[in-house]
C-alpha cells in the first residue's frame, strides 16, 4: 500500500440497504459515524462517476438540504465499476482513516504529492473535511484496500479556481 495507509483508523463506513433508509431521506447507499460521534452520509453516485461524502449537519439521521458536502471524488483505480451500494458487503464495516489537520501548520507530509507549495498554507478557515479537523481521509473496504481517498481543500490552495 502507499503511505495513507499509515493514517490512523477514525471510524466505520457501512452499507445501507434502500429498505433500512429513513423515511424522507434523499437516496444514500453508506452512512458513516466518526468515533468523536460526528456522522453522516455516502452517496454512490450514478454510473459509477464517484462518491459524495455529507456531514449529519443537524443529527437528525436523514440527508437532507441541511446536512453538508465535506468530501467528492472519484474511486480509486479498480473500484469505479462496482455498482451502487456494492462497495461493501451486507452487514461488514469498512474502515475510516485519517490525519489530524491543523489549519496554519505546515508540518503535513507533502513528499507523495506533485504540488508545489509556495509557503505557509495561510486558511483562516478550514473547509470540507478539513472543518471536521481531518484531512487525508480514507475510506476502506472490508478486505482493507482504499476506495476512496481525500486530501482536503488545505492540498488544493495552490490549484482552486479564484
Amino acid at each position: 500500500m502507499d503511505s495513507m495507509s499509515s493514517a490512523p483508523e477514525v471510524g466505520i463506513w457501512s452499507r445501507v440497504r434502500k429498505k433500512d433508509r429513513p423515511m424522507g431521506s434523499k437516496k444514500f447507499h453508506y452512512s458513516w459515524n466518526f468515533d468523536d460521534g460526528e456522522t453522516g452520509f455516502v452517496v454512490h453516485r450514478k454510473n459509477q462517476k464517484g462518491y459524495k461524502m455529507f456531514s449529519d449537519a443537524n443529527g437528525n439521521g436523514i440527508l437532507d438540504k441541511n446536512d453538508i458536502l465535506i468530501s467528492k471524488g472519484k474511486f480509486v483505480e479498480g473500484f469505479e465499476d462496482v455498482k451502487p451500494g456494492k462497495l461493501l458487503p451486507k452487514k461488514i464495516d469498512g474502515v475510516i482513516t485519517a490525519k489530524p489537520f491543523q489549519a496554519h501548520s505546515d508540518d503535513h507530509d507533502h513528499q507523495d504529492h506533485d504540488h508545489h507549495h509556495h509557503d505557509d498554507h495561510g486558511h483562516d478557515t478550514a473547509s470540507g473535511i478539513n472543518a471536521l479537523g481531518i484531512e487525508h481521509l480514507s475510506l476502506l473496504n472490508a478486505d482493507g484496500a482504499m476506495v476512496c481517498h481525500d486530501h482536503g481543500d488545505a492540498h488544493n490552495h495552490d490549484h482552486s479556481m479564484m
